[in-house]
């Protein structure tokens, strides 16, 4: 895959111009989803990897997971915004196993926490704080393997829940492969 240096040249000016508008519209976003950025410049997907490795070494861009930004890019929350992140994470740890379904921030907001690893969203309304969530994860693996099958009852038990947190905990760990739904158990998927 080559390119002329004046093309070369203009892809890296329009790389970094999509970039610095990314940033600037979504602000407490990490980066941009590394596909958009590809779908955007209009890369065919098998050079993306080569394409963000010599943007990389030029110094235009970091990648990051699924996602690629500036260098210059760092999130940076207001004090306001702060305050609504800690008295959010805060609420979450007040009752941990059945949290507050209502958002108590923004969607964005929200998004930051997920994409730092500080909070888990497993349905539409239940989001865990992510050590509670890694803690419900590793006493269900361990019943699992002791006694090879789970129900939503015991689960439910296990953490003195409800069922509308622990219907969404289930179904996120069957879409992450780690539980598969059995009739109306969970066994180990792996």
């Amino acid at each position: 895959f080559l390119f002329s240096n004046s093309h070369w040249e203009y892809l890296k000016k329009r790389a970094s111009k999509m970039l610095e508008d990314y940033h600037y519209q979504f602000p407490l976003r990490l980066g941009m989803p590394k596909e958009d950025f590809r779908s955007k410049l209009g890369i065919p997907h098998p050079f993306l990897a080569s394409l963000l490795q010599q943007l990389s070494v030029d110094g235009l861009l970091i990648e990051e997971g699924r996602t690629v930004r500036l260098p210059s890019h760092q999130v940076q929350l207001t004090r306001e915004q702060e305050a609504v992140v800690e008295a959010y994470l805060k609420s979450l740890q007040e009752n941990p196993y059945s949290p507050p379904t209502e958002p108590g921030l923004d969607q964005e907001l929200l998004n930051l926490l997920i994409e730092q690893g500080r909070v888990v969203q497993v349905g539409e309304n239940v989001v865990f704080s992510a050590l509670v969530y890694k803690e419900m994860l590793e006493k269900i693996i361990k019943y699992l393997k002791s006694h090879g099958q789970i129900s939503v009852g015991e689960v439910r038990d296990m953490f003195q829940s409800s069922r509308k947190y622990v219907l969404p905990l289930l179904g996120y760990l069957d879409s992450q492969k780690i539980t598969r739904r059995v009739g109306d158990l969970r066994i180990l998927a792996r």
